[in-house]
C-alpha cells in the first residue's frame, strides 16, 4: 500500500510542477490525487470519500494560486486517468470514492458562476477558513515542502 500512496503523491507533485509557467498550485487534478491517496488508507468506500472531502479543506489552505481553466481540465483529465489506471490494476474503488470526495467540493463554484446556488457553503470557499494565496514561486516552493513531508511519512 505505500508503493501506491508514494506513487499517487507522485503524481500529485506532477500535477501540481507541470504548467508552473501558466498558473501555479493545486488543481482539480491535484485535489483528486490527493482524494484517491486519502481513500485507499481508508477501511471503506465512505471513509475514503470523506478522507477525500475533508483533504480539499487542507489542500484549500496552503498558499497557493489557481490554474487557468484550459489547464485545470489537462490536469484532471491526467489526474482521472492515473487514478482509472491503479482502478483497473487494484480493483479498488476507494480511490474513486476518495477522488469525488477531494474534488465535489469545487462543484459548488460551477454552480455558483451559473447563478444556480447564491452563496458558498464549503469552509474554505466563504471565508470560514482561509483559502491560502500566494505568488506562484512560493506556491511553488509550498508545494515541494508539503510534497517532502508526505513523501518522507510514506517511506
Amino acid at each position: 500500500m505505500r508503493r501506491r500512496l508514494a506513487t499517487l503523491v507522485i503524481s500529485l507533485v506532477l500535477t501540481g510542477v507541470v504548467g508552473q509557467g501558466t498558473g501555479h498550485a493545486f488543481s482539480g487534478g491535484a485535489h483528486a490525487i490527493a482524494g484517491a491517496s486519502l481513500g485507499q488508507m481508508m477501511s471503506h468506500e465512505s471513509g475514503a470519500f470523506l478522507a477525500g472531502f475533508a483533504s480539499h479543506a487542507l489542500l484549500d489552505m496552503i498558499p497557493h494560486g489557481e490554474w487557468s481553466l484550459v489547464t485545470q481540465g489537462a490536469l484532471f483529465a491526467g489526474a482521472a486517468l492515473l487514478i482509472h489506471q491503479e482502478v483497473e490494476r487494484t480493483n479498488d474503488r476507494r480511490l474513486i470514492w476518495g477522488a469525488v470526495g477531494g474534488v465535489i467540493p469545487d462543484l459548488e463554484h460551477f454552480l455558483y458562476d451559473m447563478g444556480w446556488i447564491n452563496k458558498k457553503y464549503f469552509p474554505t470557499h466563504n471565508g470560514t477558513l482561509p483559502h491560502g494565496r500566494t505568488h506562484k514561486w512560493a506556491g511553488l516552493w509550498i508545494e515541494a515542502g508539503v510534497t517532502g513531508i508526505v513523501l518522507g511519512l510514506t517511506y
